[in-house]
């Protein structure tokens, strides 16, 4: 919940609802944007540190930085349960590629 104070004196209560608020800005947030920022900026320092992170919860894990909406990946996941080929991933793959390239 979010609070403000009225002109008048009075409070004013709404849901805090991030951005769409304007309530943003806390430290999580600012953590989260920069790491983001940095992620898909491909900074070497931060992508090896996450990558060394992530190993050590989750060994089997393959983290990859993708450059396609999520929906690519969920889109594949239902290919391999459907045993798809891999020409249909790749046809997948290319057409948010070209998509993006745009």
């Amino acid at each position: 919940m979010d609070a403000k104070l009225l002109p008048d004196g009075r409070t004013a209560r709404f849901p805090a609802l991030g951005k769409l608020s304007g309530d943003w800005g806390g430290g999580q947030q600012l953590a989260e944007e920069a790491i983001w920022a940095a992620l898909t900026a491909g900074h070497p320092l931060l992508v090896e540190t996450v990558v060394r992170l992530l190993c050590e919860v989750a060994p089997k894990a393959l983290p990859r930085v993708v450059d396609v909406p999520p929906v690519v990946g969920a889109a594949l996941l239902g290919l391999d349960h459907t045993a798809a080929s891999p020409s249909a991933q790749a046809a997948l793959r290319a057409a948010f590629a070209s998509q993006s390239a745009a």
